[in-house]
């Protein structure tokens, strides 16, 4: 105990580095200026409550693990928010992980390129909050469920009586129907796109994969007759 006591008042264990892992660069910086405060301060002696509570605070950490590395480093495992799409509110523009979150403000126009959803709701969707709304999260639920690998680029999902749309570059769209099996819907509708030529996903209205053993994909000249 007086061994301990004596290393909590001693600058021996202060803290000379903060390591981050887990992280993309942009977080980690962010993290290590939001625990620069601590530098100094013996690892012994260090609230681990509150560094973990400061960390956590930060829109863009998802979850943070502690460690304490003697004699002088301060050790952070941190698992960050997924950002998966642009929610617009009103003229502003919101980064949003798969959980729904709100990471940042972003310019439209050097926003990522992720899926933009459309938010009537009230209020402004401020950074570390959580948007609640039901048909946001059918939308973003969908958006969050694509494949690296998706065979298209989608720009924008929305919601029609409950069901999600996504919108692809091209201007066609992916109907899912219900917001279930969106995963098994989604894989669906890679298949289709998959098999289609150039011309024809240039061409593509839609494809339908409310029922994803009955896939149906029109043309627009199709989709207008």
């Amino acid at each position: 105990m007086l061994v301990y006591a004596g290393a909590a008042r001693t600058t021996l264990f202060a803290v000379e580095r903060i390591e981050v892992s887990g992280a993309p660069p942009h977080v980690a910086r962010e993290i290590r200026a939001t625990v620069g405060p601590f530098a100094g301060t013996s690892l012994v002696r260090l609230d681990e409550e509150e560094v973990l509570a400061r960390v956590k605070a930060l829109p863009s950490v998802r979850a943070v693990e502690y460690d304490r590395a003697f004699p002088s480093t301060l050790r952070l495992v941190v698992r960050a928010e997924r950002p998966v799409a642009v929610v617009r509110a009103g003229e502003g523009a919101w980064l949003v992980s798969d959980r729904a979150r709100v990471i940042r403000a972003v310019d439209t126009e050097t926003a990522p390129r992720v899926p933009r959803i459309r938010w009537e709701g009230s209020g402004t969707p401020d950074p570390g909050k959580t948007i609640a709304d039901p048909e946001f999260r059918v939308a973003l639920g969908a958006v969050a469920a694509l494949a690296a690998d998706f065979p298209a680029r989608v720009v924008s999902a929305r919601v029609e009586d409950g069901a999600p749309v996504l919108v692809l570059a091209s201007g066609g769209e992916v109907r899912l129907g219900s917001a279930g099996s969106v995963t098994l819907k989604l894989a669906a509708a890679a298949r289709v796109l998959t098999a289609l030529s150039p011309d024809e996903r240039a061409a593509l209205a839609y494809v339908d994969v409310s029922v994803p053993a009955r896939a149906v994909a029109a043309l627009e000249s199709q989709a207008e007759s």
